[in-house]
């Protein structure tokens, strides 16, 4: 019984988390950048939150992937530095999160994809 019940709150867990990012990435500020945009480099802000492309690297014509960072400017003053390497040719998802408390800011790339997704949660 005890067991049951110990499954029961894990799966209610894992069910919660998956609904907050479902939501952070559905009903929260977010904005897509496509690999040329990210090429130009890119300055915007997002509910409040300035991001700000700091570093760009392609070698997704050889298969190495592309890498690029952001410094994300907070509303209460605080800086993070983040970055991510995704690949176009192969599948791999990456998802890198900030550590800033309420706002923060996840980048992610799907599997193949040459974008990258920046969602406020």
């Amino acid at each position: 019984m005890e067991r049951n019940a110990g499954l029961a709150l894990v799966a209610g867990i894992v069910a919660t988390a998956v609904a907050l990012v479902a939501l952070a990435l559905v009903a929260l500020p977010s904005r897509t950048l496509t690999i040329d945009e990210l090429r130009e480099g890119v300055d915007f802000v997002l509910g409040g939150v300035r991001v700000q492309e700091t570093y760009f690297h392609d070698l997704s014509q050889i298969d190495a992937g592309t890498t690029v960072a952001f410094l994300v400017h907070f509303p209460d003053g605080a800086r993070e530095n983040l970055s991510m390497v995704f690949q176009t040719f192969l599948c791999t998802d990456v998802q890198v999160m900030s550590l800033h408390r309420g706002p923060g800011v996840l980048l992610s790339s799907a599997c193949g994809s040459s974008s990258v997704l920046v969602a406020l949660f």
